[in-house]
């Protein structure tokens, strides 16, 4: 049985890639079409040379800046006449997950910590979706607890 070889820039990519889905070797290889088990040797070091982890730091950074770019883009486009389609719901959730994304690969909290900055986030979310976008209060209801997980509590306090 003839085994592929990868260079040091594929294993840097890969485990890039890996830290952008924070670990989920199964997931990570599926999207890389490459063997889990080779995935898995590589995020416990095994075959990984000083070289591939200062290269995975360049390719993290990279990743990054793509899913950054690509948020943005995705952010942008959003018109009010958007609001009204289907579509807004995958945008919402794309930009959610490229953030995350960013998130990882920069070494930041993926999570909202503490109260007051989710209320914080909330608030702003609320008011761009409701003012902004000059949307009915139901839909930002709809937006704000099934897209961002507010709270049904929190959002009623928004509404008073």
């Amino acid at each position: 049985m003839k085994y592929r070889t990868y260079t040091d820039t594929e294993r840097a990519e890969a485990l890039a890639a890996l830290d952008s889905n924070n670990g989920n070797v199964e997931h990570t290889a599926q999207q890389l079409e490459m063997p889990r088990k080779t995935l898995e040797e590589w995020a416990k070091g095994r075959g990984v040379t000083a070289a591939v982890e200062e290269l995975r730091v360049l390719k993290r950074g990279e990743l990054s800046d793509k899913f950054e770019a690509l948020a943005h883009t995705i952010v942008d486009s959003v018109t009010p006449e958007d609001i009204a389609k289907a579509s807004l719901r995958d945008k919402t959730i794309a930009v959610g997950i490229l953030t995350e994304k960013v998130r990882l690969l920069r070494d930041q909290p993926t999570v909202i910590a503490g109260r007051e900055q989710a209320w914080k986030l909330y608030v702003k979310c609320y008011f761009e979706l409701r003012y902004r976008f000059d949307l009915p209060p139901e839909e930002v209801k709809w937006i704000m607890v099934e897209t961002l997980n507010m709270p049904p509590a929190q959002l009623a306090e928004l509404n008073e």
